[in-house]
């Protein structure tokens, strides 16, 4: 298991941020497991075997929920004291988004929580695949999942980027915007807003065509 983890201290809480990539316990067991298939760009249709997975968790020290608050928040339009703490603001669809985005990759994502005020923890798992080398990129970084995991976090560590990034921060409420973008500004890097996905697109068009682009979109 590789474990990254980060943690954000907020004026009132902290949010800690820990991935895991967890290869399976009974490598037996990949072989007998029914392939997987997807659809290329291109149309052609290549298949296979899961291998592990890795898993995203993000735990937070804030409001909590109750249990009949987890019952309903990945329903669709779900918000709770929106006025206390969104300032009325958003839609109540990024969750519920989120988790039919995750489903349609083989995917799961849970939230749970101890309680009102005891914070609160969102699990994302998302299935790995085992992946022909031949099909790899040929580049001098080509890896397949068999090798050792600690040979794969040293290429994660090498391929980090050195210098600031450009980051485009898309969020509809605006405090959400100001604390990401405070946050990744005192690490050096540059970032820039929008309130919509409308104005991203139009951003990202605008970017590339002034050929620098984003390195991330949040």
């Amino acid at each position: 298991e590789l474990c990254l983890r980060s943690l954000v201290q907020l004026g009132v809480g902290s949010i800690m941020i820990r991935t895991s990539w967890v290869k399976p316990k009974d490598q037996q067991c990949v072989a007998k497991e029914s392939l997987d298939c997807f659809t290329l760009s291109t149309g052609e249709e290549v298949c296979y075997p899961q291998n592990g997975h890795v898993q995203v968790e993000v735990i937070d020290t804030g409001v909590g929920m109750t249990r009949e608050q987890l019952e309903k928040l990945f329903r669709h339009g779900v918000q709770f004291n929106a006025n206390n703490l969104q300032s009325g603001q958003g839609s109540g669809l990024g969750l519920y988004i989120a988790k039919g985005i995750a489903e349609q990759h083989g995917g799961t994502l849970i939230a749970t929580s101890a309680g009102l005020n005891r914070g609160t923890t969102f699990t994302l798992v998302l299935p790995l695949h085992k992946i022909p080398s031949d099909c790899l990129s040929t580049s001098s970084t080509k890896f397949t999942l068999d090798q050792d995991f600690a040979q794969i976090s040293h290429l994660i560590q090498q391929q980090q980027p050195t210098g600031n990034l450009r980051l485009l921060i898309v969020d509809d409420v605006v405090m959400n915007r100001k604390i990401l973008r405070r946050l990744l500004e005192r690490k050096g890097h540059d970032c820039f807003e929008a309130e919509n996905g409308q104005t991203a697109v139009e951003l990202v068009q605008k970017s590339l065509n002034a050929k620098q682009g984003f390195d991330s979109i949040l």
